[in-house]
C-alpha cells in the first residue's frame, strides 16, 4: 500500500536540490563554490581544534651521527683519559649515579643511595633487575670489582685519587658500603664511574688489562650497546655504531647513535659543513666560526665549572704584596673584551672565584660605582713619574719600588691571548709589565711545583660540587697542593673544611657566600672568566637541558630524553 508524506516531512535534502535546479547555470556555480568553501572552512576548523587538543609525543627512531676529533683506545670507564673513550663511555657503560635532566646528581643502577649521620658511610642498594648488555645481571660484585680496578696501582687508573682513603663493603648480592675516613660532601660525584662486567674482565690478567680488546668493543650497561665498530685499512678506528638498549635503566628514543672520529678539528668543521655528521661538541671558538650559516645549526651553551685567573704570588712580589696595586690591576681589566677578544663571545665574564650556572651565586660583574685605577694607586701611596709609569719610596731613604709585574702562563692560544689583552691594559696604565710564556711539558715543573712566578695566569676546575677546598686551603700551599696564590687565611680554611662536611645545602650556600665575601676582598687572585661548551645540533635534535655539566662526556648523560622524532596525539592515547 502507498503511505503519503506530508509537504512538512519532504527531506531537507530534496529541497536543496530542487532550490539548486531552479537557478541559472552562473547562480549554480556561484552557489556551489559558495557551500564547498563553506564546508571546507567548517572542515579545516574542526581539524584546527582537533590538533588544539593534541600532543607532541616523542616517539623512538631515527639516527644521531655525532663527530669526536680523536681515536678511541680505552672505552673503559677505568682508564679512559681522551675525549674520544670518555664520550663513548658515558653512552655504553651506566654509573651508580647520573645527572638528571635538571643537572642534579640521581641514582641510575642505583636503586638509592644513604648517607650516614656522621657522613663517612654510603649505603648504595642496588636495582635488582638490571644487566649489562651481554644480558648478565649487575650486582655488588661488579661494582666491587670496579672499584679495586681503580684502587690498584698496577693498572693506573685515572680515578684512583678520588678513592684514596676509601674503602668499600660488600653487604649482599645488591648492597655494599662505601667508607670514608673522614666525612667528604662533594664524594657522591665519584660514584658517577661506570661499572665494568666481573664475569669479563676478571678473566685478564692485570696487567694486561689496557691491551684487551674489551677496550674498544665494550660491554656496559649504559643506554646504548655497541652494534659494529668500523676500521680502516690499518685496523684504526673510523666511527662506532651504537643502539638503544632495550635492556637500559632510562630507555633511549633515538634509535641509533653513530660516532664518525677525526684527526683535527679541521676535518671535523668540513665534515659538518658537508653534513657528513650532525652534531660535535666542544668545538673551539674559532671553529664555530667557519660553520656555514645555512646549516641552521643550534649552539647550545652552558658554562664549565672552570675558572680562569691571575694567580699573585706575594712571596714573590713586594709590589704585589700591596692591595691598593692588585685593586687597581683588577680595575683596569676589561672582562667583556677578554671574553670577546679569547672565547669569541663563548665564556662569561667572572669576578669572584664562583663560577655561574652551578646553583650559587656570584658577585656581580660590575660595581655599582665606576673605580678608577689610577685614583686607587695614589691613595695606596704610589705617584707617577713624567712618563707614565709608577713609583713608591722604599724602606731607605734613596729606594724606588717601580710599579711592574711579570706574567708567567702556558704558550696556548687561549693563555697567550689573554695574556697579552692583561698586559696591554696594565701598560696604558703605566705598569711595566712583561710576559713569560712556558711549554706545557716546562710549566709545571719550572713554575707550579716552585711557585716561581709573580702572577700566575692559568685555568683551575673546580668540578661540578665546587670543591675550592685543594686551591684556596693554606695545606696546599707547596707542591704538591694546589694553591698556587700560596693563600692563607684562617677564616678561609675553617670555611673549605665546613663545606667539605656539611649536607645541609642552604647551610652550604651562606658558606660559599662567606667564603666569596673573603676571597673578593683580600683579592689573592684576578678573576677574569668562565669558558662556555658548545655543542651544535640540527634542529631536528631535541635535547634536554645541559646544566651542571662538569665536562664534555656529561653532555650525554640525559640521552634517554633526547629524540628525533614525534608525533601528535589526543591525550587518551597518550600512554605517557
Amino acid at each position: 500500500m502507498n503511505k503519503k508524506y506530508p509537504l512538512n516531512r519532504i527531506f531537507v535534502a530534496d529541497r536543496i536540490f530542487a532550490f539548486f535546479e531552479r537557478k541559472s547555470p552562473s547562480d549554480k556555480l556561484i552557489l556551489k563554490t559558495v557551500t564547498l568553501t563553506l564546508l571546507v572552512t567548517v572542515v579545516m576548523g574542526l581539524i584546527n581544534v582537533s590538533y588544539s587538543f593534541m600532543e607532541t609525543v616523542p616517539v623512538s627512531g631515527g639516527v644521531l651521527v655525532e663527530g669526536i676529533v680523536g681515536t678511541p683506545r680505552f672505552v673503559n670507564p677505568v682508564l679512559a683519559t681522551s675525549r674520544a673513550d670518555r664520550d663513548i663511555s658515558a653512552l655504553v657503560y651506566g654509573g651508580l649515579m647520573r645527572l638528571d635532566k635538571t643537572g642534579s646528581l640521581a641514582p641510575y643502577l642505583a636503586k638509592s643511595v644513604d648517607i650516614s649521620n656522621d657522613g663517612t658511610i654510603y649505603d648504595i642498594v642496588l636495582k635488582s633487575n638490571i644487566t649489562f648488555h651481554d644480558g648478565t645481571p649487575i650486582t655488588a660484585d661488579d661494582v666491587v670489582f670496579t672499584f679495586n680496578l681503580i684502587k690498584d696501582s698496577i693498572v693506573k687508573s685515572p680515578l684512583e685519587s678520588n678513592f684514596r682513603g676509601v674503602t668499600v663493603e660488600k653487604r649482599g648480592d645488591y648492597e655494599l658500603y662505601f667508607v670514608l675516613e673522614t666525612a667528604f660532601s662533594p664524594f657522591i660525584e665519584n660514584l658517577t664511574f661506570g661499572i665494568m662486567p666481573e664475569h669479563i674482565w676478571s678473566q685478564v690478567d692485570i696487567d694486561e688489562i689496557p691491551f684487551n680488546n674489551n677496550n674498544v668493543e665494550p660491554i656496559g650497561s649504559g643506554p646504548y650497546r655497541v652494534k659494529k665498530v668500523v676500521r680502516d685499512d690499518y685496523g684504526l678506528i673510523e666511527s662506532y655504531q651504537l643502539v638503544a638498549y632495550e635492556g637500559a635503566t632510562a630507555q633511549p628514543k633515538i634509535e641509533q647513535i653513530v660516532l664518525n672520529f677525526f684527526n683535527h678539528e679541521t676535518e671535523l668543521i668540513e665534515a659538518l659543513n658537508q653534513k657528513d655528521v650532525m652534531a660535535a661538541g666542544g668545538l673551539s671558538p674559532a671553529s664555530l666560526a667557519k660553520l656555514k650559516p645555512e646549516l641552521e645549526l643550534t649552539a647550545y651553551r652552558q658554562p664549565l665549572p672552570r675558572t680562569f685567573a691571575i694567580f699573585f704570588n706575594q712571596n714573590k712580589s713586594v709590589v704585589l704584596q700591596d692591595k691598593t696595586v692588585r685593586e687597581a690591576l683588577n680595575a683596569v681589566i676589561d672582562r667583556e673584551v677578554l671574553v670577546s677578544e679569547v672565547l669569541s663571545g663563548y665564556g662569561i665574564p667572572i669576578a669572584s672565584p664562583i663560577p655561574p650556572g652551578f646553583g650559587v651565586l656570584s658577585t656581580p660583574l660590575n660595581p655599582a660605582e665606576d673605580v678608577n685605577p689610577e685614583d686607587i694607586l695614589l691613595y695606596g701611596g704610589w705617584e707617577q713619574a713624567e712618563d707614565g709609569t709608577w713609583f713608591k719610596e722604599g724602606e731607605d731613604e734613596d729606594e724606588k719600588i717601580e710599579l711592574k709585574v711579570d706574567i708567567v702562563t702556558a704558550d696556548s692560544e687561549v693563555l697567550t691571548t689573554t695574556a697579552n689583552l692583561i698586559e696591554k691594559a696594565w701598560r696604558e696604565l703605566g705598569v711595566k709589565v712583561s710576559v713569560t710564556l712556558l711549554e706545557q711539558a716546562d710549566l709545571t715543573k719550572l713554575a707550579i711545583e716552585p711557585r716561581d712566578y709573580e702572577a700566575f695566569l692559568f685555568g683551575i676546575d673546580i668540578g661540578r660540587q665546587l670543591d675550592f677546598y685543594p686551591f684556596w686551603h693554606s695545606g696546599g700551599r707547596n707542591h704538591p697542593g694546589l694553591n698556587i696564590a700560596l693563600y692563607t687565611s684562617i677564616a678561609t680554611d675553617k670555611l673549605l673544611t665546613d663545606l667539605r662536611t656539611e649536607k645541609d645545602n642552604q647551610i652550604r650556600l651562606d658558606y660559599y657566600r662567606e667564603f666569596e665575601a673573603e676571597l673578593t676582598n683580600d683579592l689573592p687572585a684576578i678573576w677574569l672568566y668562565v669558558p662556555e661548551f658548545t655543542y651544535v645540533l640540527p634542529k631536528s635534535v631535541h635535547i634536554q637541558n645541559l646544566e651542571g655539566l662538569s665536562s664534555a662526556n656529561d653532555r650525554f648523560a640525559g640521552i634517554a630524553n633526547w629524540y628525533l622524532e614525534n608525533q601528535n596525539l589526543w591525550p587518551i592515547f597518550n600512554a605517557n
